[in-house]
């Protein structure tokens, strides 16, 4: 199957092939901010929303959950997924929140850190996480 994911400010999409095309909207009404797929695992999806916290899914977008706890803010701005020092099988995902946080988790987003290290920093008082006026996010994904 072969999949596109779309962020605008006001929907996220799900477009599949299989076939034929088809779209989901998931996460209605939450006004999603950023979209990250675990490309070692692309069924691991992460969304950000500008006031409903982090959700993940685990099959392709289908089905989403909040994650768990330790993100102090529920507005989510940016969300990436790396491998560099991967646990346990799974990519560490870092939450950028604001006001201005960033966050990481090692299982899959059970749980998360605060890098409050980040804050310690003599700019951090200058830097954030802000809103692009308009945007539109792709992702896609291939599973091999």
């Amino acid at each position: 199957m072969v999949g596109i994911i779309v962020v605008t400010r006001a929907a996220l999409l799900i477009a599949r092939r299989t076939s034929t095309w088809t779209i989901d909207a998931p996460l209605g009404g939450l006004s999603p901010e950023c979209v990250a797929v675990d490309l070692r695992s692309p069924a691991k999806l992460y969304c950000g929303t500008a006031r409903d916290g982090l959700f993940r899914s685990r099959d392709s977008g289908r089905n989403w959950e909040p994650v768990g706890p330790g993100i102090d803010h529920p507005m989510i701005t940016a969300v990436d997924v790396g491998h560099a020092g991967q646990a346990d099988g799974f990519g560490i995902v870092y939450a950028g929140t604001e006001p201005s946080a960033v966050f990481r988790s090692d299982n899959g987003g059970d749980s998360w850190v605060d890098l409050a290290g980040l804050r310690a920093l003599p700019s951090a008082n200058t830097w954030g996480f802000p809103h692009a006026p308009t945007r539109i996010m792709f992702g896609g994904s291939k599973p091999t």
